[in-house]
């Protein structure tokens, strides 16, 4: 996502701000081109996100093996299979987009090939559920 914002920023930047210093200097073209790209941003961004790794995969019960009856199985389709590994699941999301999702521009320089230079620094107040040993789920909020 940084790399597809790096070419956006920069055009937005060589379109908001004029070439002079005291300009850049003020923070009123700082903020004007945040808003720019956190608009762009949120436009595109999802309200959550979930990563299942390795959530479902099982492997054919071999029939006539002794294990304990403790093993779990699985139901796929028409006949039984033992879970394979770790089902990892986790989610992401972030309540409000337009609160929790700040961008700041700050150090806006022009740049020798009629670009500008700046810096850009986002940060985003998410909310994580990840399952614990148990099996139950623990929520765990970044920040306050």
């Amino acid at each position: 996502m940084l790399t597809r914002l790096t070419p956006l920023a920069a055009l937005l930047a060589a379109l908001a701000v004029p070439a002079a210093p005291a300009r850049a200097a003020d923070g009123f073209a700082e903020e004007q081109i945040a808003k720019l790209i956190k608009k762009a941003v949120l436009a595109k961004a999802p309200k959550e996100h979930e990563v299942r790794s390795g959530w479902g995969r099982t492997t054919p019960v071999i029939e006539g093996m002794r294990l304990p009856n403790r093993r779990q199985r699985v139901r796929v389709g028409d006949h039984d299979e033992w879970p394979d590994g770790a089902w990892l699941r986790t989610k992401v999301w972030v309540e409000d987009l337009d609160r929790d999702v700040t961008i700041k521009v700050s150090d806006v320089r022009p740049s020798d090939h009629k670009t500008m230079l700046m810096k850009v620094e986002a940060t985003a107040k998410v909310r994580v559920e990840v399952p614990n040993r148990g099996g139950d789920l623990r929520l765990v909020c970044s920040s306050p």
